[in-house]
């Protein structure tokens, strides 16, 4: 067995797997058309608003997304469908920001936040995977987004991707993601 992880925008997934290039990918269901795709939802991710270890602000009050808009915000790229969902809640609350830093590069932005000084809104899952800490702030009104397994939708599968889809389904995700939450 063989394994290979690639990040692809949310229109490839459902193309990879329909031409059998994936065997099953991860990826927002919220944003996209998945009809040729079988679901099964992992966990929801919730944003926060994250800073250095050592930057200054109680962990344990929300904070809300106006307060956030005037921060020196670092995001991701506007082409990437997390920093759409962040930037389609920013036009809810009718609020614009223009970030300092923008990357498609996790490693960079959470670099920029513990070396620059600034900010961040983040899918909590991220923190799991940061190298190195940082703190957490959880921002009302609250945005969460479902993430889920993508199959193709077939009758059988290969009894690989059935053992690994029972694998996956085993694990509990969302507990695992928020054992980072404040």
């Amino acid at each position: 067995m063989r394994h290979e992880i690639q990040t692809l925008s949310a229109q490839e997934i459902p193309r990879k797997l329909d031409q059998f290039e994936l065997d099953l990918g991860l990826s927002y269901l919220d944003d996209q058309p998945l009809a040729a795709c079988s679901v099964r939802t992992v966990f929801r991710e919730r944003y926060v608003l994250v800073a250095a270890e050592e930057a200054s602000f109680d962990s344990n009050q929300p904070l809300s997304w106006e307060a956030a808009a005037r921060l020196p915000l670092c995001l991701l790229a506007a082409k990437m469908q997390c920093r759409q969902g962040i930037d389609a809640m920013f036009q809810r609350q009718g609020l614009a920001v223009e970030p300092r830093v923008e990357t498609d590069s996790l490693t960079a932005l959470c670099a920029h936040v513990r070396q620059a000084g600034l900010f961040s809104i983040l899918p909590h899952s991220v923190l799991c995977q940061a190298d190195g800490p940082l703190a957490a702030r959880v921002l009302v009104p609250e945005l969460s987004r479902e993430m889920g397994l993508l199959v193709r939708d077939e009758a059988v599968r290969s009894p690989l991707l059935a053992a690994a889809l029972r694998e996956l389904e085993s694990l509990d995700l969302q507990g695992w993601a928020d054992r980072v939450l404040p």
